[in-house]
């Protein structure tokens, strides 16, 4: 998996599907919660792969699963994983802020949108059906 692909896949879950931040009960970010909703590096698991809901970090996931640390945690980088990383948890936070302006769903757009000017990728440019 390219940081394009990669990147592609975390655009088009928050930002074209506004799919919810993974997050638990008490607020801490998690790959997967009970609801389904994945982090930025959780969409980039296959739905197929079992991870452990509320629990269970990228690199506890990658003892489970050989090639996740392979293609996601060598083949990504760990900057990379870092920025999307720091994307979700970011702007989860800032859209919980009592002052907060923004949803989750702008955040993260603009977040993601200064990941791809930082690593060099394109900005999806296709239409997000709603």
């Amino acid at each position: 998996m390219t940081q394009q692909t990669a990147f592609n896949r975390v655009w088009n879950w928050f930002v074209c599907n506004k799919r919810n931040p993974a997050v638990t009960q008490s607020g801490s970010c998690v790959l997967l919660n009970n609801k389904g909703d994945r982090c930025a590096i959780g969409c980039l698991i296959p739905a197929s792969i079992q991870i452990e809901k509320n629990n269970g970090s990228i690199n506890e996931q990658a003892n489970r699963f050989p090639w996740i640390k392979r293609i996601i945690i060598d083949g990504l980088g760990s900057h990379f994983l870092l920025c999307i990383r720091l994307a979700h948890d970011c702007s989860w936070a800032e859209s919980q802020a009592e002052d907060s302006v923004m949803s989750f769903h702008e955040l993260i757009r603009s977040k993601l949108e200064q990941v791809a000017d930082e690593h060099g990728l394109k900005v999806p440019r296709v239409v997000c059906s709603k």
